[in-house]
């Protein structure tokens, strides 16, 4: 576990979410609490590491473009989708996911 954020700097979090996790987590399973030196930015150069790899950036995201034109195409499909239901919700369709997103 990775604490990060200005709270974590509170006197005694880390040992308490230790000892919390520990009591919750399976005797044989090891309980491993981090306190980086810089918990306030830690996260924030985390991705900004990973946002400077290129093949993060070729696999994991998206222009603003082809973003714009993924919402389109969600639009169309769920008004089909509606359409096509007889007047019951549909649900997550095939055109809805998850995704994280960075616009360049």
């Amino acid at each position: 576990i990775v604490l990060t954020g200005g709270t974590v700097l509170l006197p005694g979090f880390k040992e308490r979410v230790e000892m919390e996790v520990r009591s919750l987590a399976p005797d044989n399973y090891v309980v491993r609490v981090f306190l980086p030196e810089d918990p306030v930015h830690f996260a924030w150069k985390g991705a900004h590491e990973l946002v400077r790899q290129k093949e993060f950036l070729d696999e994991s995201c998206m222009s603003k473009k082809q973003w714009e034109v993924s919402k389109e195409m969600d639009t169309t499909t769920n008004q089909q989708a509606k359409t096509a239901d007889d007047g019951v919700s549909p649900g997550l369709g095939k055109s809805e996911k998850e995704v994280g997103l960075i616009i360049m």
